[in-house]
């Protein structure tokens, strides 16, 4: 196995088929088909706030744009996009990268770059949707996802969320394998997924949360990636939480700190 194949086999696990929709959490939603640059057919669900929950008169809410792991696919994030949208009272559009859900092709590391960049222009020209107020929150994979994406777009993004991510491909794969492959391997293994290399090149405000008993991608990484961000930057170690269940443990302390978030890249965009 060369080390293409080793990445492919360890980073993109997708799912086909749907787990749940959002409209059994009661949520209305819309189904979006569109491409990448390359032609990939891609598709994702928008899930507005009601209009009866909007705070002001004539002011579309923030928008999230949601980067998922490994893997499944979106409808395995239902749960958690229903919970940010309840708690900050925000837009949510979840994506489904290339070969996940009912997304077309097959993941590469350049692919999911791509998709992401579609998705950032599609949910743009949502209705409901304020270009200006879009924030990127990127969950594991999707938090290296959501840092190249932010990188390119520079001041385009609002904000940025990385939760329980990690530093670099090359780092979770000598964790994942088991060492005496590691070392036969060397430098076969690609530097891919270089977030701790790109994170310093991020000009949006930077919020990295990470579960502090993660046993999947210890907190280190997480530590790692904001130690080399610039400012302005924040970061929620999650106690109890593991890998998954940040959202779920983090509870209340949790969406606080990320409604102040949001409301610190609202004024650090009129500060400017």
């Amino acid at each position: 196995m060369d080390g293409v194949q080793l990445i492919n086999s360890l980073f993109f696990r997708p799912e086909r088929g749907f787990f749940i929709t959002p409209d059994q959490l009661g949520l209305a939603y819309r189904d979006v088909v569109f491409r990448a640059r390359d032609g990939t057919g891609l598709h994702g669900w928008f899930v507005p706030l009601d209009t009866r929950d909007r705070s002001g008169p004539g002011r579309n809410p923030i928008t999230v744009l949601f980067m998922h792991g490994v893997a499944g696919n979106i409808s395995h994030r239902v749960e958690n996009a229903a919970a940010l949208r309840a708690k900050l009272q925000i837009n949510v559009f979840l994506f489904d990268y290339r070969g996940y859900g009912r997304s077309g092709g097959e993941p590469t590391e350049e692919g999911t770059y791509m998709d992401a960049e579609a998705a950032f222009e599609t949910v743009c020209r949502q209705p409901e949707v304020d270009p200006e107020r879009v924030i990127l929150f990127g969950h594991s994979l999707g938090g290296a996802v959501a840092i190249e994406l932010a990188v390119r777009l520079g001041r385009q993004v609002h904000g940025l969320i990385v939760e329980s991510s990690f530093a670099s491909g090359r780092e979770v794969t000598r964790l994942l394998i088991p060492v005496m492959h590691a070392r036969m391997l060397g430098n076969a293994i690609p530097d891919f997924y270089n977030s701790q290399v790109k994170v310093g090149r991020v000009v949006a405000p930077l919020l990295i949360t990470h579960g502090e008993e993660d046993s999947l991608l210890p907190l280190t990484m997480g530590e790692a990636l904001y130690q080399a961000a610039h400012e302005p930057k924040f970061f929620f170690p999650v106690p109890g939480a593991d890998h998954h269940d940040v959202y779920q443990v983090g509870g209340p302390a949790y969406y606080e700190r990320l409604a102040s978030f949001v409301d610190y890249c609202d004024n650090h965009t009129r500060e400017e």
